[in-house]
């Protein structure tokens, strides 16, 4: 079995409620036999703080680069052959990850190894307000707004 990216957002009063909004609607949609590629196959999320002024679909963007180059940086020599190398965004996604999580608990290589897991975690942020205004309308007062992405068996 091979593995695909997801994304989606859902809305709540915790970031728990849009968690399993979003699981109950990919149950609904893909059913329950396991492997769709979806958030229902992981156990959980790993919610991250969006950096200020960034949207959360770019930090979204900015782990997929990152963890590529993260990926091939840490492949051995001897075998980077059979690896293409990432396109320099890559690697200044990478660097610019590290800034906003320096490596300790959270930090930058723990979310792209989190990002890069299909049976594992998800990864969560919480919209922008600027995003949450244009993606979702007429939201219940209180709401929050949270990206789930990932790699999710399928």
């Amino acid at each position: 079995m091979g593995a695909t990216e997801f994304a989606d957002d859902n809305f709540g009063k915790t970031v728990d409620e849009a968690y399993n909004k979003q699981v109950d609607s990919d149950y609904y949609n893909f059913g329950h036999a396991g492997y769709t590629g979806t958030l229902a196959e992981k156990d959980g999320y790993v919610l991250i703080n969006r950096p200020p002024r960034i949207r959360a679909d770019r930090l979204m963007d900015i782990i997929i680069d990152a963890e590529r180059w993260m990926f091939w940086d840490g492949t051995d020599e001897k075998y980077r052959h059979a690896y293409p190398k990432p396109p320099a965004k890559c690697r200044k996604a990478w660097y610019r990850l590290c800034e906003w999580y320096p490596d300790r608990v959270g930090g930058a290589r723990e979310i792209c190894n989190t990002y890069g897991e299909k049976w594992g975690p998800a990864l969560a942020v919480e919209l922008s307000p600027a995003e949450k205004k244009e993606r979702w309308n007429g939201l219940p007062r209180g709401s929050k707004t949270f990206l789930f992405f990932g790699m999710a068996s399928c």
